[in-house]
């Protein structure tokens, strides 16, 4: 955060509009501020975030409760939070010590969690899950929904694989569990299940890999994240469990007046520490020390060429990024909508980098009677990400080296060599403003269920999904650039067409007997198919570079770089989840699955994964709670078995791939291996 601090002059006598030059005011020092957190019984409570409100600023309590932070003035707010706890602000006033007790918050426990296939009470949970609501998504300003996790729930590592703006985000749940399969959660979007591996989308350039499937998704939506970790939680997802499961819930129409909310920011970004790297003094000394010269030639130390380029300074800018959203919401008893618009542009530090998204949303729920429910959701979204990868190159480049020519071209230098390590550099700066490296995606993902209840306690549910995705990359490098300039330009155009559609039903029975028993069983099926086709163009030796990779058959010479192809997967599944609760204490929940994938050979397309787990609500008993030492306890033990089907296509197949490698009677030939 950039503070800025104003100065307000003032017009003294005798000066219309003049400069004040009596004494500045002086701004009052902040003024410092402790004291104590503690819980009902007195005890102190560690880890407590103290927050000055309306500021960045803030302090955590230490392992006694204590606490310390300086505060602008009397009318200064202090906002005391802690999971499990009711937030609390404090105004300050003339005290220069503060000390609170934090209430439980009770509404935490009966939080309802979204689970596999169902919702159930936190406090009736016997799996490991994490869940992170809309409070806490719409406070941090992210560009893709696998962010808001980040550093928000335990055993879940989360990184940028790329730095470019909407670059892929890669998540381990509790570390990785393969080295030649996949290692990304199963993502479920509103009950349609989406793998993300960040290299579903194709590249401009076809030499790097692809965008965050994710981040079409506009964060504003989403109502709740949860994360299944343990394998009592994901084996209700069998074959895609393994690798945790991330849920999420997008928000819905409530009945009462309908409602408008706008979300709006636009902020700034810069990179935060740069590189020391040598300038044009350095470096001739470095490369004169091995009683070596430079290539091209530069006069021995210390006489240098004047010409000292920063090419940090030169590629690294301010970064912009804004985002506008929308939404309506409403309905009555019968009949509940959202209708939402957004809008994110990203413009990165890095020069000729960014990301844009367009997205609408529209979710329904339609009560026809007391028996039928029906419901839809679907969003449509376009991306636009262009990515430069430009950072080697700039770390590489000689500082004795222009931007510009002395004719105001992008300068473009030949080999260069340093102690006899020959190497060819090109312009960074040219490499940002004129290659194009560009992939859009446009999607649609939805899907529509009916609900019928046959009986007190017993539901049927169908549902039908689709995600289409149409993908594009984009490539240009023209003859100004040493890329380009060897072969006379070059372009490509890349396209990756994905249909993914999914059929769900599903039979809930609930149930209450007498006043200790609980119980709800569950039993489905699901289906869900998969078609890919890809294919791409790379040509170079064009006449001009007018027509950029417009009109790609422009170009004189095929690269053939990127093959075309196809494939079809698909998983059948049934499964069941059975969960029993004795006096609202004694915990106990039975999962299985049964999943066969088409991506394994014959005889061993099916797997089996059963899960089982047992909680022990000793928060409850009478002994816990005239201990007084617990506000809340519950010990639980799970074991289940969950699989990984993330392996390409074909694997147990013998398949044939073109090749054009061979020469018969002097011409170029293609075959098949």
């Amino acid at each position: 955060l950039v503070g800025l601090l104003a100065e307000t002059s003032q017009a003294g006598p005798g000066m219309p509009g003049g400069v004040n030059t009596g004494p500045r005011a002086v701004a009052p020092a902040d003024m410092p501020v402790s004291g104590a957190v503690t819980d009902e019984n007195g005890n102190g409570l560690a880890g407590v975030s103290v927050v000055l409100k309306g500021s960045a600023k803030g302090a955590t309590t230490d392992l006694n409760g204590r606490y310390k932070i300086d505060v602008p003035g009397a009318g200064s707010t202090l906002i005391f939070s802690f999971i499990g706890y009711l937030s609390q602000e404090v105004v300050v006033g003339n005290r220069s010590q503060v000390n609170l007790t934090l209430l439980v918050d009770n509404k935490v426990l009966n939080e309802v969690i979204v689970v596999g296939y169902g919702t159930q009470n936190k406090r009736d949970i016997t799996g490991s899950v994490a869940s992170v609501k809309s409070r806490d998504i719409l406070a941090v300003p992210v560009s893709s929904s696998e962010q808001i996790l980040q550093g928000r729930v335990a055993g879940l590592q989360v990184t940028q694989a790329s730095s470019a703006p909407g670059g892929g985000i890669s998540i381990r749940v509790r570390g990785s569990n393969s080295i030649n399969a996949g290692n990304e959660p199963l993502y479920v979007v509103d009950g349609f299940p989406i793998y993300s591996d960040n290299n579903a989308a194709p590249s401009g350039v076809g030499e790097r890999s692809g965008g965050n499937a994710l981040s079409s998704i506009n964060p504003n939506d989403i109502e709740s994240v949860e994360v299944l970790k343990d394998a009592s939680a994901t084996a209700i997802y069998g074959a895609r469990g393994a690798n945790g499961v991330v849920l999420i819930t997008t928000k819905r129409g409530k009945s009462g007046q309908n409602r408008i909310s706008i979300n709006s920011y636009v902020g700034v970004q810069q990179v935060r520490s740069r590189y020391n790297l040598m300038n044009n003094t350095q470096l001739a000394a470095l490369a004169n020390s091995y009683g070596q010269s430079l290539t091209p030639a530069v006069t021995p130390y210390p006489t240098v060429p004047t010409t000292n380029t920063d090419w940090q300074n030169e590629v690294f800018g301010t970064g912009v990024v804004q985002d506008h959203a929308i939404s309506f919401t409403g309905g009555n008893e019968s009949t509940n909508y959202l209708v939402s618009g957004d809008y994110y542009d990203e413009k990165g530090t890095v020069v000729g980098s960014g990301f844009k998204r367009m997205s609408v949303r529209f979710n329904l729920d339609k009560t026809f009677s007391q028996r039928f429910k029906f419901g839809t959701s679907l969003t449509v979204s376009r991306t636009d990400r262009d990515v430069r990868d430009i950072i080697g190159t700039t770390l590489t480049s000689r500082p004795f080296s222009p931007v510009r020519d002395a004719n105001g071209n992008y300068f473009l230098e030949g080999a260069t060599s340093i102690g006899g390590q020959s190497s060819r550099i090109d312009n960074p700066v040219a490499v940002g403003n004129l290659k194009t490296d560009k992939t859009v995606v446009t999607r649609a993902l939805g899907n529509i269920f009916g609900e019928f209840k046959f009986a007190e306690g017993l539901v049927g549910k169908v549902l039908l999904g689709a995600d289409v995705a149409y993908s594009t990359g984009r490539g240009y490098s023209p003859r100004t650039i040493l890329e380009g300039l060897d072969e006379n330009s070059i372009a490509n155009l890349s396209s990756v067409e994905n249909l993914s559609w999914l059929n769900e039903n599903t039979l809930t029975y609930t149930r209450k007997i007498g006043s200790r028993h609980n119980l709800t069983a569950l039993l489905g099926n699901s289906f869900q198919q998969q078609s890919v086709l890809n294919y791409a163009i790379r040509r170079s030796g064009f006449p001009t570079d007018a027509t950029s990779y417009y009109i790609v058959t422009a170009g004189a010479n095929d690269r053939n770089y990127s093959p075309s192809g196809s494939f079809d997967f698909a998983i059948q599944s049934f499964f069941g989840r059975f969960n029993y609760s004795l006096d609202d204490k004694y915990l106990f929940t039975f999962t299985a699955r049964s999943d066969g994938s088409s991506k394994f050979g014959e005889g061993r397309k099916y797997g089996f994964f059963p899960s089982g787990a047992f909680a022990w609500r000793l928060g409850d008993e009478a002994f816990i709670k005239k201990s007084g030492v617990f506000s809340d306890l519950k010990f639980r033990t799970s074991y289940g078995i969950t699989g990984n089907q993330e392996i390409p296509p074909y694997r147990s197949l013998a398949i044939l791939q073109a090749d054009r490698g061979q020469v018969i009677g002097g011409e170029q030939a293609t075959g098949f291996v």
